[in-house]
């Protein structure tokens, strides 16, 4: 990009957040390289992350975590009623009948192959003593 297009706001925080893709964010770091105006834009994002990232987290509201757990609670209640949830568990021997893992177990287990003996070495002739050499 050259000229008077500048790039906007969300695409130069995907690329400080490394959320582009290569061939797009090479394509925006070489503009960026070019034009002041996008490059400034760059830094007000640095430095509002910045300002975000120093400011603490408030705590939920008191009245929001209470009527979250009501429903929580309601949800649940409406699974043991028979509500949504499953009328009846499921036959899960007859699921896992098939599973790779279960049909290896019930194949026959091969027989260890022993290492066959060494064969015993052959006696070494008993040299005699030869004197007065």
């Amino acid at each position: 990009m050259t000229g008077d297009t500048h790039y906007d706001l969300e695409t130069l925080a995907e690329l400080a957040e490394g959320l582009l893709d290569a061939a797009t964010a090479l394509q925006v770091r070489e503009h960026l390289a070019i034009c002041d105006p996008c490059g400034e834009s760059l830094a007000d994002l640095a430095a509002v992350r910045e300002v975000l990232a120093a400011t603490p987290t408030p705590a939920m509201p008191m009245g929001v975590a209470l009527r979250i757990d009501r429903a929580l609670a309601a949800e649940a209640q409406s699974f043991r009623g028979g509500g949504i949830g499953l009328v009846e568990a499921p036959a899960w021997d007859d699921i896992m009948r098939d599973a790779p893992w279960e049909t290896a177990a019930s194949l026959p287990e091969p027989e260890p192959v022993l290492p066959e003996p060494e064969p015993e070495p052959e006696p070494v002739p008993r040299l005699g003593v030869v004197g007065d050499d």
